[in-house]
């Protein structure tokens, strides 16, 4: 029986695509690719999240992901029939013993001892597991609820209850001695290197609602500032244009319907590249955070992200900034028309 792994790796070489672009396109770590293709699936942090990559995997291979998902659990979920007698006691056996323990007193008050010791014991261990954990949880202050984790390690996850419903974020892998960090909020993986940042719509309404920061927070130790926004008059929803299962960076698409001057500033980068576009012309551009349009006829260009067509609003000689940012389902699009 084919096996996922061989599936979409037969699928990968055969469009000579190599694992670097696989990782680069659907931010999957390189070494969960690998134990993907082969068919290594106990270094994953949980099935929830397996199924995840092996759905981006194939979805980037232009496959169909639940077929993907389906031979993973063909190929690695077998079960075996246990024989109803093997469950049941035999005469003799266990419970019997124990039944003969019991007859005597001296058992009894023996048992019944050790029984308070070991509450007695845990409920201490209870109580030094709060005070210590308690360095390292939660911190509010004024402004913003804002959460700060300490002491991260792979495989911890946190719940937190906020107005737009339950977060659940879990720490996939700390890379590069504690510079990169990889974690998923609410299964959606995404990939934050030291004293950078993720900003969030998580109920898709158009409004950035939380903050994420991965920084060194007091007595040397890195850890996860999480803010949640208190909701502003001054953010427009009707600027905001929600793009389900896009992911960054999009792919910015020009069209020209005749001779167009036309200037592009992409992310940071704060040099602007100008040239001229032709009728029918087409050009495509990569952005992460930020797209920058000036030109001489905003009427005679059409714009597109991910095939999904932008409407430029004005006349002549226009000026538009996109600023480009996650949400939980897909990317959000922010479109400012400046004079």
């Amino acid at each position: 029986m084919e096996t996922v792994g061989n599936y979409l790796k037969n699928i990968r070489l055969s469009r000579s695509i190599s694992i670097e672009e696989v990782s680069r396109n659907t931010n999957i770590p390189r070494k969960y690719i690998e134990n993907i293709e082969n068919n290594n699936f106990s270094e994953f942090p949980g099935e929830v999240y397996l199924k995840g990559f092996i759905k981006s995997y194939a979805n980037f291979l232009g496959v169909d992901p639940d077929f993907a998902v389906n031979l993973y659990e063909k190929t690695t979920l077998e079960e075996k029939d246990i024989p109803i007698e093997a469950l049941l006691p035999k005469k003799g056996g266990t419970l019997s013993k124990i039944s003969d323990f019991f007859r005597t007193s001296t058992s009894r008050v023996f048992f019944i001892s050790l029984l308070s010791i070991i509450f007695v014991s845990l409920f201490v261990l209870i109580i030094v597991l709060l005070l210590t954990r308690s360095s390292y949880k939660v911190l509010l202050d004024n402004r913003n609820a804002t959460i700060i984790y300490k002491n991260l390690s792979g495989g911890e996850s946190f719940k937190y209850k906020s107005e737009k419903g339950e977060l659940i974020l879990k720490v996939i892998e700390i890379k590069n001695s504690g510079n990169d960090i990889i974690l998923s909020i609410n299964d959606k993986i995404f990939s934050v290197g030291l004293k950078q940042e993720i900003t969030l719509d998580i109920d898709g309404d158009g409004v950035l609602d939380l903050k994420v920061r991965y920084e060194n927070i007091t007595g040397g130790n890195v850890g996860l500032k999480i803010s949640f926004y208190k909701v502003q008059k001054s953010q427009e929803k009707q600027n905001i244009i929600l793009i389900d299962g896009a992911s960054i960076p999009v792919n910015m698409v020009l069209a020209s319907s005749k001779l167009v001057w036309v200037s592009i500033q992409i992310d940071n980068n704060t040099n602007e590249v100008q040239f001229y576009m032709n009728k029918g012309e087409t050009r495509s551009f990569q952005a992460s955070s930020r797209f920058v349009l000036k030109t001489s006829d905003i009427k005679s260009l059409s714009l597109f992200c991910d095939t999904n067509q932008l409407q430029l609003n004005g006349e002549g000689v226009s000026y538009t900034v996109i600023e480009i940012s996650p949400s939980m389902k897909g990317v959000s699009l922010k479109i400012k028309e400046l004079d």
